[in-house]
């Protein structure tokens, strides 16, 4: 027997006798069981006309009744039997009421029943209790719903303003009659009135009439409506009295969901109709005062009557006409008022009455359409979604807008699911959106970048044309490197070019997107210049079969179609000054502190200024994103707020271009407030004792002050020039000028401190910061400390605008400014701060959905960055249905094209994890190896040599200048190799530098310099102490002249071999681009000689070959070798053939260093490589020295 769970069974019962159960009786599933039986009812009887009533009834007669009627019968024979044997006391019109309560009654019984024994227990009791009949209550039934019993209220309300209006309109009818009797026995002496009293009585008689009319007539269309609403109530009732009770449990379920709706928008309407109903009164005391006016206005009348007939017998009835006359005209005015007052409040009843139909209607909005959802409907999800809205709340938010600002339902809506596949909807039409403003753009300037977030990889592509910028796609990658990174480049055009895609187009829409734009922005690393190399490559192998006559256009028409300009964003310029600044410190600190710097509390850094570590600790304690353990953010600011000031200090993260000299600039600016605060709030940790020990050295906090300086005249205003509406060229002049400035303050800081500018057009921010760093000290030493340090940071400076500002120089590629330079850099950006958004729009992303798939990602960035919304609603309706119509055959492709690319990914993360772990273990091996020889060697010369003294003993034992050379080489490699030892010069780890191989007397003072660090280090690890005194002691003015005068001239020495290696790329760079034009033109080598040159006439020969830097791309360094012997053979071609080449060993940077020692001839592994070496030979890169 299945349980229905309308209703709620009741919950009192009588507590059971255990000590004599009365005997239990079951009944059957569906059939009549023992208790209809012992009154007669059977199946054979039950329609009978002549059941007895029962006098007594046992709730188990009530229970096997229904359960029989619900069965096999139907509730209303449950109804009719129940009448007959309970006879409850029935009304009139309440019949209905207690066919209701009977079944609520049963149902109840039943489903008590059938909890009971679900859950084992003992039914008798309530079988045998006494069955109570539902009793008639005097005001409402106990069974109508607080729905019912609300519209029963509203309908008596209704009947009794309807009595109300009956009994007035019999009294209106009844002064009406009276008076037209009235005004027949006064007929005859109205005739002796002069014609205008006539009329005037006339137009009375009118208004009085159309005053009674208009009431009689809203008083009838009221009744209609409560008759109407009356009939309406009776239906419904009828209907639920003839509801089939098959499927019940389904039909209740949606009844219920069904009554849950209508009550809600019910009680909406019923406040609504509250609020009209008061209305309504007030119009109706308004027409009653109406009514009363229009009385006295009658009984005037009479009165006039009476006096015509008065002054008639006293035969002065003119000037009583007169009198009258001007009455009645006063009465006439009064009743037009009251006609317009009653018109303009029936006007506004009708309002009323038109305003409760339209909430009575049931409105509803249609989303689907032709087996799919309206475009709207997905239009809607697309912005919802792109203004962060979870794809689980869509549809809860657009219900609650609807229902609670507009009273409208909706009843489909798009599943989780089918929300997902609408995002990628989105993202195809913001690639399509991409698409089109590339193929119709001039001048377009391609953004690619690529980023680490999460330890998950992930690259974008933007493109910015005359029209704005545009993200063309967003895709995670498997590592760095600039073949993988131009391999998922190809795949973003491919998959903007397929958007454009139509048939036959394809190869045409794909050369569009391909050659559409002239112009490449990236940073500065080496991994994305080599992208812009195998970018031109690219198109130099697609144009060929793209285009059909590229092979009749000369060779400079070739290159302009094919080329690009490289352009680097100049806000990463700002990185590499940061970066320099910190060296310039460091130089700074070193040549200024007299004797060595004690620690103390500080967290020391290899690599990392005093002044820079002072600014990052100051950041950790006092700035609000600081640290969670040792900072004191809160307690600062509560300090600032007291003396009525505020932090200046800014979050490391988020802020990377700028953000070291202002902080720099703000922790000078707070010095005073951080001693003043550590006096009230002591310093309880390591990290605050750390900066209060920073602080008090004025070597750091002049370094912090020249940050500041830095930040307010240079840093800052060149950041606010890369803002300004100007053209990319137009950098060449400003930076030219801040080379020269730069090389000008290198030698004298002074004008600096005296705040001289380095744009004079460009505005200089004088706020507090400012102020705080050109506030006169009255302190000399600090003013003498802050130009020296600003001196050194400029002479940083000049290097790096060599290394990274090249281009923009004089010789540079794009100094040499004409019109078609200007033209294609007309609409290129100055830095590439749109791939900087988008990514740091990805990190908040990912951390507000963790889960986020790559598409989901590439959807949101796109439709937001790109305003698709915006875009799509410029369309007209037939070319958005087009362009949403192929976005959703598309959609799922694209999802599976994705799925597909991210297992392509973590698989060859794999494959590359494992590669790595393979040469890790051969590297280790032969590290292993190397170690054992370096190991038996120094054994065979005594062991380590530990003291300068012992080194001096053994080198005196040997007579030989070749044993003494092997020996120490044998030493130092010992130092390098085995014990890894960390000295402040690589070069005294190496064998020989800048192509210089060592003599036997520098190996000598290189061995004892590292045997003493080595000595000292040991001895500074055994007597550490944090405690000890960190004061500060400056060396003199005289010490500090000589140093510095000796670190101007190496630096320029530096930047004058920085220039000489610039002017040597620039060379190589225009001669291949020479060769390469040769090759075009197949001048360079004739077919014929290449086939005739025999693989073998290389071997033994001695070469000189040529390497583009890794590091930096503009850079080219040469190598001197002997080529040894052919690997393998070309098979297809000559040129493929890989020959093993050993090297000599050289030194052609300061950190790289070499353990091979030329003059004893020993080979190391390191220089032995293998190359197809033809190639480089062709194009002029290997050189035969040698024949």
């Amino acid at each position: 027997m299945e349980p229905i769970t309308e209703g709620q069974p009741s919950t009192s019962k009588e507590p059971t006798s255990p000590s004599s159960p009365p005997q239990k009786k079951n009944i059957t599933p569906v059939g009549l069981g023992s208790y209809c039986m012992e009154i007669g009812i059977s199946e054979e009887n039950i329609l009978s006309e002549y059941l007895l009533p029962q006098p007594v009834l046992k709730n188990g007669t009530v229970i096997e009744l229904y359960n029989f009627c619900s069965k096999k019968l139907s509730l209303h024979v449950f109804c009719e039997v129940m009448k007959k044997i309970v006879q409850p006391d029935v009304r009139d019109g309440e019949s209905i009421d207690i066919n209701r309560a009977l079944k609520l009654k049963g149902r109840r019984l039943h489903t008590q029943y059938t909890t009971m024994k679900r859950n084992h227990k003992d039914t008798t009791t309530l079988m045998e209790e006494m069955y109570k009949h539902p009793q008639r209550s005097s005001t409402t039934p106990r069974n109508i719903t607080p729905r019912k019993k609300r519209l029963m209220n509203v309908i008596q309300e209704k009947n009794s303003k309807i009595s109300t209006l009956k009994r007035k309109l019999v009294e209106k009818e009844k002064k009406n009659k009276n008076m037209e009797e009235e005004v027949i026995v006064h007929k005859a002496e109205k005739e002796i009135l002069e014609s205008t009293l006539l009329k005037a009585i006339n137009d009375l008689e009118k208004m009085s009439g159309s005053a009674h009319g208009n009431n009689k007539d809203e008083l009838d269309m009221l009744e209609a409506k409560v008759n109407m609403k009356t009939s309406e109530i009776d239906n419904l009732t009828k209907k639920l009295a003839k509801i089939n009770p098959a499927n019940m449990g389904k039909k209740i379920q949606r009844r219920d969901q069904k009554i849950a709706q209508l009550e809600t928008s019910l009680q909406e309407k019923e406040e609504e109709i509250e609020g009209l109903s008061m209305e309504k009164e007030k119009l109706q005391a308004e027409k009653v005062k109406i009514e009363v006016k229009l009385s006295e206005v009658q009984e005037k009348k009479r009165k006039l009557g009476r006096l015509v007939s008065y002054h008639r017998m006293k035969n002065t009835g003119k000037a009583r006409a007169i009198a009258f006359q001007s009455e009645s005209d006063a009465l006439e005015e009064e009743i037009r008022e009251c006609r317009e007052r009653l018109k303009r409040l029936n006007k506004e009843n009708r309002d009323l009455q038109e305003m409760i139909l339209f909430l009575e209607e049931e409105k509803s909005v249609a989303t689907f359409k032709d087996g799919k959802y309206k475009e709207e409907v997905r239009e809607v999800y697309m912005k919802l979604l792109n203004l962060n809205v979870g794809r689980r709340n869509i549809e809860s938010v657009i219900r609650v807008v609807l229902g609670k600002l507009a009273g409208m339902d909706i009843d489909r809506l798009p599943s989780e699911a089918l929300t997902s596949r609408i995002f990628v909807e989105a993202k195809l039409l913001a690639e399509m959106q991409a698409a089109r403003a590339m193929v119709i753009g001039t001048g377009n300037t391609i953004h690619f970048d690529e980023t680490s977030k999460f330890g998950d990889r992930f690259g974008s592509m933007q493109i910015t044309t005359e029209t704005g910028s545009y993200v063309l796609g967003l895709f995670s990658m498997d590592c760095g490197e600039s073949e993988r990174l131009f391999h998922y480049l190809k795949q973003t055009l491919t998959d903007v070019a397929s958007s454009l895609s139509e048939g036959d187009d394809s190869q045409s829409q794909f050369a569009k997107v391909v050659f559409g734009f002239i112009n490449t922005m990236t940073d500065r690393h080496c991994t994305n210049i080599k992208v812009d190399e195998l970018l031109v490559q690219w198109r130099n192998e697609l144009a060929p079969r793209l285009f059909e006559n590229f092979n009749q256009l000369s060779p400079s028409a070739q290159r302009d179609l094919t080329h690009v300009n490289s352009l680097k964003c100049n806000l990463h310029f700002l990185l590499g000054l940061a970066s320099e600044a910190n060296n310039g410190l460091t130089a700074f600190e070193n040549m200024s502190r007299k004797g060595p710097f004690k620690p103390g509390s500080r967290f020391v850094k290899e690599g990392e200024s005093g002044s820079v570590r002072l600014v990052r600790t100051v950041c950790k304690s006092f700035e609000r994103h600081g640290s969670e353990e040792a900072g004191v953010m809160t307690n600062f600011a509560a300090f600032l707020n007291e003396i009525n000031s505020q932090s200046k200090l800014i979050s490391f993260k988020g802020n990377r271009f700028n953000v070291l000299f202002w902080n720099g600039a703000a922790t000078y600016y707070h010095k005073s407030n951080f001693e003043s605060f550590f006096c009230i709030h002591g310093v309880p940790n390591r990290l605050l004792r750390a900066v209060k020990e920073d602080l008090e050295d004025i070597i750091h906090v002049a370094g912090c002050r020249a940050l500041g300086i830095i930040d307010k005249l240079i840093t800052g205003p060149f950041w606010r020039v890369l803002e300004k509406d100007e053209p990319y060229v137009a950098l060449n002049d400003r930076l030219h000028h801040m080379q020269i400035k730069f090389q000008e303050w290198a030698e004298d800081a002074t004008p600096l401190l005296n705040e001289e500018r380095l744009f004079q057009d460009v505005e200089v921010h004088k706020d507090c910061l400012y102020k705080a760093v050109f506030k006169e000290t009255n302190d000399t030493l600090l003013d003498t400390l802050t130009v020296e340090a600003i001196e050194l940071i400029m002479s940083q400076f000049c290097l790096v605008v060599v290394r990274q500002l090249s281009e923009h120089l004089p010789g540079g590629s794009l100094s040499n400014i004409t019109e078609k330079l200007q033209e294609e850099t007309r609409y290129a950006p100055k830095t590439n701060q749109l791939g900087e958004s988008v990514f740091g729009t990805m990190d908040y992303l990912l951390r507000q959905r963790p889960s986020a798939s790559d598409v989901n990602l590439a959807s949101t960035i796109m439709y937001r960055y790109n305003h698709t919304g915006s875009w799509l609603s410029t369309l007209s309706s037939d070319e958005k249905s087009k362009l949403m119509a192929t976005a959703r055959k598309r959609a799922r492709l694209t999802i599976e094209t994705f799925g597909e690319r991210r297992k392509e990914v973590k698989k060859r993360i794999f494959e590359k994890m494992m590669k790595k772990k393979r040469e890790r273990e051969m590297k280790e091996a032969k590290l292993s190896d190397v170690k054992r020889q370096i190991i038996t060697e120094v054994n065979n010369v005594g062991g380590e040599w530990l003291a300068v003294e012992d080194m001096n003993e053994k080198l005196d034992a040997m007579s030989n200048n070749g044993d003494k050379r092997a020996a120490l080489s044998w030493q130092i490699k010992y130092h390098k190799t085995v014990l890894n030892t960390n000295v402040p010069d690589k070069k005294l780890l190496q064998l020989s530098s800048q192509g210089k191989v060592y003599s036997n007397e520098q190996l000598v003072n290189n061995l004892s310099t590292i045997i003493q660090y080595v000595r000292l280090t040991k001895d500074a690890l055994g007597n550490t102490d944090v405690s000890e005194e960190t004061v500060c002691t400056v060396k003199s003015a005289e010490e500090r002249k000589k140093m510095f005068e000796a670190k101007k001239k190496e630096m320029k020495w530096k930047l004058g071999e920085l220039k000489a290696q610039k002017q040597k790329s620039a060379e190589s760079k225009a001669k291949r681009d020479a060769h390469e034009t040769e090759k075009q033109t197949k001048t360079i080598i004739p077919k014929g000689k290449k086939t005739k040159l025999k693989p073998d006439f290389l071997v033994g020969k001695r070469v000189e070959h040529t390497f583009q830097d890794e590091d930096d791309p503009t850079k080219y360094e040469t190598y001197f070798g002997t080529i040894t012997r052919i690997v393998k053979s070309g098979t297809k071609r000559v040129s493929d053939t890989i020959y093993e080449i050993v090297y000599d060993v050289t030194d052609n940077s300061d950190d790289d260093s070499s353990d091979t020692d030329v003059s004893d001839g020993e080979e190391e592994p390191e220089t032995c490589f293998q190359y197809p070496l033809l190639e480089d030979y062709f194009d002029g890169c290997l050189k035969v020295i040698d024949d």
